[in-house]
């Protein structure tokens, strides 16, 4: 039977490595009866590599109703899009991290619009999430919020990010997954924990491979190691300042943000910082503790331990007024300045170059009438 493969995240789980390597190599799945549709579907600040995204947009309340009949349309349409495909492939694969918050937080709906879709077309569903321990999830993910804000000014600090946490991130894994499950049941889910140590060769890439019943060979194209850096610290706290000012042309930003990365490599090798503190981390993840233990009870082969390896010491937590901020500002503003003395000298050059004869013989016309 046709099979759906529908890759919800979460975020900060190799997901744009996935989509990357799915991207770049279309033709290559294709060949092995997996299609990795390009949907033509464009959303502000989203790659079209994510191609499951039109999922979750529009909104769909938890009894699958849409705001208007005519989104309910579009919805249809463009499910029925990818329904199609199965003509040609018996495997198709979507994939979009927003769909694991957005069927929580703003589109519960969607999972009974598939189930219906899915009835009527005659496909299966595969869902395969990752899962990282929540704690390494939210610091990430906040990173990423304050690195890709591209101006939508990331206002408040870390602490007040976090006391509303679940607010815009769905951190009650096993809850979710058995809302999903009470649509699809159970077995239609696959559960990978984002763990290095538990993938192939350490790549997500060749786990996510296995997931879809495919083996890497030398006719893949691998992405390189790291499609989305993350940055801390007191680099990360410099990218926070610089989103809040007011004004700030897009080119300035883009240098601001250059010259904060550029900072985070060398600050990385003296230092890093947590953003939890070990008591506070405790207090955390004992929010989780009991729906971690059933998840991998339910979902991982009926163990009854946590799913995720227990949290190491934490290293310093970060704080305004650590001993390398003051250095951290000065070397940023070094960073910054650089390419524009490095371009005012070459401008210079160039201009000396094209007028140089011309003003040669103005400064001996100057001279020559001062001498008298």
């Amino acid at each position: 039977m046709a099979m759906l493969y529908l890759h919800i995240g979460t975020s900060k789980t190799g997901t744009s490595a996935i989509q990357k390597f799915c991207d770049d190599n279309r033709e290559q799945l294709a060949r092995r009866g997996c299609c990795y549709p390009l949907m033509p579907y464009k959303y502000k600040d989203v790659k079209l590599r994510r191609n499951g995204h039109f999922l979750v947009v529009p909104r769909q309340s938890s009894d699958g109703s849409f705001e208007s009949e005519a989104e309910g349309r579009v919805w249809h349409r463009r499910i029925a899009r990818v329904a199609r495909l199965f003509r040609k492939y018996p495997n198709v694969i979507l994939s979009d991290e927003g769909i694991w918050n957005g069927t929580s937080l703003t589109s519960p709906g969607m999972w009974r619009n598939l189930k219906r879709a899915a009835d009527e077309f005659g496909f299966q569903l595969r869902v395969i999430v990752y899962l990282r321990r929540q704690d390494s999830l939210v610091t990430s993910l906040w990173a990423q919020r304050v690195k890709v804000s591209r101006g939508k000014f990331v206002e408040a600090s870390w602490e007040e990010a976090l006391a509303r946490v679940e607010s815009w991130v769905e951190l009650n894994y096993y809850r979710h997954l058995e809302e999903i499950a009470g649509v699809f049941g159970r077995d239609a889910i696959d559960v990978r924990i984002y763990e290095r140590e538990r993938f192939p060769e350490g790549n997500v890439i060749l786990d996510f491979l296995s997931a879809i019943g495919l083996t890497m060979d030398e006719s893949f194209k691998l992405p390189g190691n790291d499609t989305n850096a993350s940055i801390g610290g007191n680099a990360l706290e410099i990218r926070r300042i610089v989103n809040n000012v007011p004004g700030i042309r897009y080119g300035q930003l883009m240098r601001a943000y250059r010259a904060a990365d550029a900072y985070y490599l060398i600050e990385k090798q003296k230092v890093t910082y947590s953003l939890f503190s070990d008591e506070e981390l405790r207090d955390f993840l004992a929010r989780y503790e009991e729906g971690n233990r059933m998840l991998s009870r339910d979902y991982l082969g009926g163990s009854v331990e946590s799913p995720f390896p227990p949290p190491k010491p934490q290293p310093p937590k970060w704080t305004p007024d650590n001993p390398y901020m003051y250095e951290a500002f000065k070397r940023f503003i070094e960073l910054y300045m650089a390419p524009q003395r490095n371009e005012y000298v070459a401008w210079l050059g160039r201009f000396f170059r094209r007028n140089g004869k011309r003003l040669r013989q103005m400064l001996s016309g100057w001279g020559g009438a001062h001498s008298k």
